[in-house]
């Protein structure tokens, strides 16, 4: 989901193929994953355009291709057809994720678990029926029997799963990782400042072309007046709630008002409990992680989702190098969002909703 978005204002030198004479800062794009990247990157003197691009375009697609569910000769689709017990070859990109998987599963008490696959599409959220009808208990209790990411061993260079009826879907830590790869490839290469996205997942690196941190805007989870929430417009872009600045980390939202459905006439969020087998239907909008890496930014703002305003929150605050800004919905038609934030987000935010509360408080 698209729910944070970069804010530069600096006048980008070029936006298209070349070879740089000076330090220029460029902006690029490309598709991977369902969805786009960019990057503002400045080359140095010398350096090709296309072949910066090429670099991260690879290392994006590397990723997609271990990791993805929808190629069929993935990792994880070969893991997925795979016998209980069998033992299946796995890329170092897919073992790193999926022990970064397992780490998040453990430190959320397994809130984040890439094997709730089951549930979400059984609430309908595997497909494109937008409208339907509420799942029966019966079958809640038999996706609920499917769950088991603790029947996945993870190898050097390779994973078994111990059950038949368990499937993988890493999406939700994945793309963030997919970042943080095409990140390591710039640094690597000798670019110590730029900024990377997917999907409006982030890490960001030393100053943007202007010499400042870099701005980062959170968007308004409220629709626009009139808007219908089931439209493809929803995934447009949204005025920003909140600025971060940033340098050096990483980011990622995940909110509750992009991937909806309208079941039993009412609407439902994507994010599914893997206790209960429901929708969550607390107030949390949306929740921003700021991390080391996007994996772990990407992997934590879906737990913090599902858990809710005060449970996402505190989990946030307990971890080491990690911080949040939440968003929670209101009863008052005049202030319909409240803030809320880890100890240390104040002193990465620029302005937006809760900035009277800053000194010392915790939100609004």
């Amino acid at each position: 989901m698209r729910t944070v978005v970069l804010l530069l204002s600096a006048s980008l030198a070029a936006c298209g193929p070349g070879t740089a004479s000076s330090p220029t800062a460029f902006k690029m794009n490309g598709e991977c994953m369902g969805t786009t990247w960019s990057a503002v990157v400045t080359l140095q003197p010398g350096e090709e355009y296309d072949d910066v691009v090429a670099l991260i375009q690879a290392e994006l697609d590397a990723v997609d291709a271990a990791l993805s569910t929808w190629k069929d000769d993935s990792d994880l689709s070969r893991l997925n057809r795979a016998s209980a017990g069998e033992s299946v070859e796995a890329t170092e990109h897919t073992v790193a994720v999926l022990r970064i998987a397992d780490e998040m599963f453990d430190v959320t008490g397994g809130i984040f678990d890439p094997s709730v696959g089951p549930l979400v599409a059984l609430w309908g959220f595997g497909g494109h029926d937008v409208e339907r009808e509420s799942p029966s208990a019966d079958a809640i209790d038999a996706a609920l029997v499917r769950i088991g990411w603790e029947s996945i061993e993870i190898g050097d260079d390779h994973v078994v799963r111990g059950r038949d009826d368990v499937e993988v879907d890493a999406s939700a830590v994945a793309k963030g990782y997919g970042v943080d790869a095409a990140a390591d490839a710039l640094l690597a290469s000798g670019h110590a400042a730029f900024l990377l996205e997917v999907g409006g997942e982030m890490v960001l690196r030393g100053n943007n072309p202007d010499g400042v941190p870099w701005r980062v805007g959170v968007d308004d989870p409220m629709p626009p007046e009139g808007s219908d929430p089931l439209s493809p417009l929803n995934l447009a872009p949204r005025r920003p709630i909140a600025r971060l600045s940033m340098r050096d980390g990483a980011v990622a939202t995940s909110g509750d008002y992009r991937n909806v459905r309208r079941i039993d006439g009412r609407l439902v969020s994507h994010a599914i409990d893997p206790r209960t087998g429901y929708p969550v239907e607390h107030t949390l909008a949306s929740a921003t992680v700021v991390a080391p890496t996007c994996a772990v930014a990407d992997a934590l703002a879906t737990a913090a989702l599902v858990l809710g305003p005060d449970e996402g929150l505190a989990l946030l605050e307990r971890i080491e190098g990690v911080e949040g800004y939440l968003l929670v919905r209101t009863d008052d038609p005049s202030e319909p969002l409240a803030a809320r934030w880890t100890a240390g987000m104040p002193e990465r935010l620029l302005d937006g909703l809760g900035m009277d509360a800053r000194a010392g408080a915790r939100g609004r």
